[in-house]
C-alpha cells in the first residue's frame, strides 16, 4: 500500500519537464512523505565539483552550507549504496546514477526520528531521484537540439533566397544596432 502511493507521487512527477519545477515538486514529495521538517536536495555538479543546494522552503543557505561541509567531511557523498546515514540529527540519502554518486537528499525530521514506514517509502522514491533529474536533462538537450534545428532550418531558407553578401550586410546591420556601434562590421 505505501509503495503504490509512492509511486503515484513518482507518476506525477514524470510529467514534469522544467527542471527546477521538477526539484521543487521532488522536495515537497519527499516532505509530504515524512510529514512535518525540512528537506534539501544536493546535487553533486560534476564539472564544478560542488553541490547545488535546493530546500522545499526558503533556502537557508548557512545551514545548507554547514550541510555541504558535514557531507564532505564525513565523506557521505562516498558511500555509495548506502541507503542512508543518520548524523545529528539530520538523515542523508544518498543517490547515484550509473554507479557515480549524483547527490543527496537530506531530511531534518520536524516530530523526531523517522519511522520505519517513512524510511521504506524514503527508499522506493530515491531510486527514482537520477532517473527524474535525467530525464529532465534529457529534455532540455532535446528542446534546445529542436530550437536549434529549428533556427539551422531557418537559415538554410535565408541562404536560399538571398545572396550571402545580402545575408552578411543584414548581420551586420542587426549587430550594429543592437551594439549601437559604426564598428560591428570591424568586430564581426
Amino acid at each position: 500500500n505505501q509503495i503504490s502511493f509512492v509511486q503515484k507521487i513518482i507518476e506525477s512527477l514524470y510529467n514534469i519537464h522544467d527542471r527546477e519545477l521538477l526539484i521543487k515538486e521532488m522536495l515537497t514529495a519527499a516532505s509530504y512523505l515524512i510529514g512535518e521538517g525540512r528537506v534539501y536536495l544536493f546535487v553533486h555538479d560534476k564539472i564544478a565539483k560542488d553541490f547545488i543546494p535546493y530546500m522545499n522552503d526558503e533556502l537557508d543557505r548557512v545551514e545548507a552550507k554547514e550541510l555541504i561541509k558535514t557531507i564532505e567531511k564525513h565523506q557521505l557523498h562516498k558511500r555509495i549504496g548506502t541507503d542512508y546515514v543518520i548524523h545529528q540529527g539530520y538523515w542523508f540519502f544518498p543517490y547515484q546514477e550509473n554507479n557515480t554518486f549524483s547527490g543527496i537528499l537530506v531530511i531534518s525530521p520536524g516530530d523526531g526520528p523517522l519511522t520505519e514506514e517513512m524510511i521504506n517509502m524514503l527508499d522506493v522514491f530515491m531510486q527514482s531521484v537520477p532517473i527524474l533529474l535525467e530525464n529532465s536533462r534529457l529534455y532540455l538537450l532535446m528542446k534546445r537540439k529542436t530550437k536549434s534545428l529549428t533556427f539551422m532550418g531557418q537559415l538554410h531558407e535565408l541562404v536560399n533566397q538571398y545572396s550571402f553578401q545580402e545575408i552578411l550586410e543584414e548581420i551586420v546591420e542587426k549587430v550594429g544596432e543592437i551594439l549601437d556601434t559604426e564598428m560591428a562590421g570591424v568586430m564581426l
